[in-house]
């Protein structure tokens, strides 16, 4: 909004997957069991099925985790393996829920946007990769050294940040004033116009 407050941004989900058949002879519980460990709840496959498909040295990928937790992500990233893999994947995130949802539009998990700034502003927006999706040293040694829970939230790469004129708490009371109006008349919708708040 006008204040600085995000109403859109990236947020960052992990996949992680391993390639059984690359796996060193010998080392597979070894690895299953710290895969189990890192991922937790995240393990979209049973405990089972990894060391099963470990064992069998079973050929292709076999995927791990769709939303595997930041530590984990980044963890299989900085391994030096050929076969356990991870990469972060955007999500547009709307930190103040639905409020203004009808200008803002929205980003679907593809990630295409559509409706209001979303789609408008889209090819602005998406412009530039954050640095860490880039293979660039410098940059990636960069997000390695944030923080980890300020790498599950990150802006817009420099310059693509997009500020609105609208304030927030205007939007939001003028948002609910609007909701009571549409149930006190039982009205199937309802617009309203606020000037010089």
């Amino acid at each position: 909004d006008q204040h600085g407050v995000p109403l859109a941004i990236d947020r960052y989900r992990w996949e992680i997957w391993v390639e059984p058949h690359l796996v060193p002879r010998g080392t597979e519980a070894e690895l299953g069991s710290e895969l189990v460990q890192l991922l937790g709840s995240s393990l979209i496959i049973s405990p089972e099925e990894l060391m099963t498909a470990l064992r069998e040295h079973k050929a292709g990928v076999v995927t791990l985790a769709k939303e595997a937790p930041q530590l984990a992500g980044s963890t299989v990233d900085s391994w030096d393996r050929l076969d356990v893999s991870a990469k972060a994947i955007p999500v547009r995130y709307y930190p103040q829920g639905s409020l203004a949802a009808h200008l803002l539009g929205f980003v679907n998990a593809q990630p295409r946007a559509y409706y209001g700034v979303e789609e408008y502003y889209n090819d602005y927006l998406r412009k530039v990769d954050p640095p860490f999706l880039r293979s660039d040293a410098q940059a990636q040694a960069v997000y390695n050294g944030l923080p980890a829970e300020w790498r599950q939230m990150l802006p817009s790469a420099t310059g693509q940040d997009l500020v609105l004129t609208i304030d927030r708490r205007v939007q939001h009371a003028t948002e609910q004033v609007l909701a009571d109006a549409v149930v006190r008349y039982k009205a199937d919708s309802g617009t309203i116009i606020v000037m010089r708040p």
